[in-house]
């Protein structure tokens, strides 16, 4: 990822996406239905995505009263999202 990033105010190319980004947020500007069952899964060991936006995710919608499970699993962004989509896989076919 470029080291604009990891900066804690905005800077650089990301200024100019600052907007959009908020306007688009998962976090801040959505409200999933009560009905929705979320189920989170974020490996702390993601090259790609760092844990702290799962983190945020969960403890905003935490908040909102949004019910959702947050599991933690290991392995890099490519590992972890194999985990993933077996997980669903086999959770739609059960249901």
């Amino acid at each position: 990822m470029h080291e604009d990033f990891f900066h804690q105010e905005l800077r650089g190319g990301f200024l100019k996406l600052q907007e959009c980004m908020e306007l688009n947020s998962l976090v801040y500007n959505w409200s999933p239905s009560p009905r929705i069952d979320i189920r989170l899964i974020h490996s702390a060991e993601d090259n790609l995505i760092p844990v702290d936006c799962a983190d945020l995710l969960y403890k905003v919608y935490r908040e909102k009263g949004c019910s959702i499970q947050y599991i933690r699993t290991t392995g890099d962004h490519y590992q972890a999202g194999s985990e993933f989509m077996l997980t669903a896989m086999l959770y739609l076919l059960l249901k």
